[in-house]
């Protein structure tokens, strides 16, 4: 057992200094390509001036000029033009829906493929809840469906039950998929517009004062819209503690989620484990899809565990 536990730790750590070298590598080649291409070519058309700043996201490098922000696509995995056809979407799907989602224009040119906006201020951490709560009543504004979700269509929660069977074994998948297709059909929830990375860095306010919600590549149209509440909870745990998101679910599963549950009320939402399950797999699988992320075993093992004993009772989770 201590031979199995060490050699994993040893398999966990060489892939983290693998994926930091490789993290450094690309981060490289994205910053040479901005400097070198798009910058001068967004500086010729008069879009940014003179000084600006780069901050590197998924598969985007953004450029932070004075009043606007460009958000480059550097990579083959970027999801800007997902972005874009998103935030059309989103403005035709109500008033309020579209008062709170940016105004973006598509750049296209022989160098660059980027989005362009109005750069938007910080919330007050005081106040970024309260912001919060009212960019989801506005989502719900463009309308809610009980239920309604289908594991069969539904390729976040079938990609995360995926990796569950990849590192933990089919019995605990087929297990965690019982439960899921129970929920998706007896739950308490509700199918309709979700932003699916819903967190306090992603509500903003522009010039006037208004709140603006921002990253829209993993927005979706018929999501359980429970899923942005408990992903906002679990990401102020993480801005205000450093605690990642698997630990606070695996601390949430074990009982002692007061602070999660008391944000979901904000949101008129009840905390339940087969919320947090679906939450998961849900999680895990979208960013296997957008960002071709896995987490190691190591990270998940924790969780995995409170779930298991939280919905269906303590079973192996030993290496397989």
């Amino acid at each position: 057992m201590n031979s199995l536990a060490t050699s994993s730790q040893w398999t966990y750590l060489l892939m983290r200094m693998g994926r930091f070298v490789l993290r450094r590598i690309s981060m490289l080649f994205q910053y040479v390509y901005v400097l070198l291409l798009a910058a001068p070519a967004l500086l010729i058309k008069r879009t940014i001036s003179m000084p600006f700043q780069l901050v590197l996201g998924h598969g985007a490098v953004l450029i932070l000029s004075d009043r606007l922000v460009v958000k480059v696509a550097s990579s083959m995995q970027s999801t800007v033009l997902v972005e874009y056809a998103n935030a059309q979407r989103m403005s035709k799907a109500s008033a309020k829906v579209s008062a709170c989602t940016p105004s973006l224009r598509l750049s296209r040119g022989a160098v660059l493929t980027g989005l362009v906006f109005e750069r938007y201020q910080k919330v007050a951490p005081a106040d970024v809840l309260d912001c919060a709560v009212e960019v989801r009543r506005k989502f719900d504004s463009a309308g809610l469906k009980p239920r309604g979700a289908s594991l069969d269509r539904y390729s976040q929660l079938r990609a995360g039950l995926e990796q569950v069977a990849q590192l933990f074994g089919d019995e605990v998948a087929s297990r965690m998929e019982t439960l899921v297709r129970r929920y998706l059909a007896e739950g308490d929830y509700h199918t309709g517009l979700c932003h699916g990375d819903f967190h306090s860095r992603n509500i903003m306010r522009d010039q006037d004062g208004n709140v603006r919600v921002i990253d829209l590549d993993c927005v979706r149209f018929e999501g359980i819209v429970e899923l942005d509440a408990v992903n906002f909870a679990l990401e102020l745990e993480w801005s205000a503690s450093g605690v990642l998101w698997l630990d606070t679910l695996a601390s949430a599963m074990e009982g002692r989620g007061d602070n999660i549950a008391q944000c979901l009320c904000r949101f008129s939402v009840r905390w339940s484990e087969a919320l947090g399950l679906v939450y998961f797999l849900d999680r895990v699988g979208q960013e296997y899809i957008n960002y071709g992320f896995k987490y190691p075993k190591l990270k998940m093992q924790r969780a995995v565990a409170a779930i298991q004993r939280a919905n269906d009772g303590t079973i192996d989770l030993e290496p397989v």
